[in-house]
């Protein structure tokens, strides 16, 4: 087999794997919409910001095992 062959062969199969890539990716993706404002609820007062990820989090569940309930980290 002539080695130009081979590499547009591989090439051709690389581009096909990047499509079928690319479509999967697209069906996973979901899409989050709130109908109105009042469905997304405002941070409540027994809530606080983990600095690492971000998310809120029940601050007495920090004071109990001193980490984020979503990432896991340390929150001091």
């Amino acid at each position: 087999a002539d080695l130009e062959e081979i590499l547009s062969a591989r090439l051709a199969a690389e581009e096909d794997e990047d499509e079928e890539d690319e479509e999967e990716e697209e069906s996973e993706k979901v899409e989050v919409v709130a109908k109105s404002s009042e469905e997304v609820q405002g941070r409540q007062k027994t809530e606080i910001s983990c600095p690492h990820c971000f998310l809120l989090v029940e601050a007495s569940v920090v004071a109990d095992t001193g980490e984020c309930s979503h990432c896991g980290a340390p929150i001091s």
